[in-house]
């Protein structure tokens, strides 16, 4: 299998760098992308944060 070159418009790239650094801000939860018309449309992300109760 090959990989195909895919050439990206300056928003297009902007939204993917946007992805990347929500994924490597997020430690546990989950990062959902819409897609409407092949075109990413929304992102959101949702990170979850446990606390143990102490005593």
């Amino acid at each position: 299998m090959t990989q195909q070159e895919i050439e990206l418009t300056a928003e297009q790239e902007a939204v993917f760098q946007e992805i990347k650094h929500l994924l490597t801000q997020i430690r546990f939860g989950s990062l959902e992308v819409s897609v409407h018309n092949g075109q990413i449309v929304q992102v959101e992300c949702r990170e979850k944060r446990r606390f143990t109760k102490s005593g």
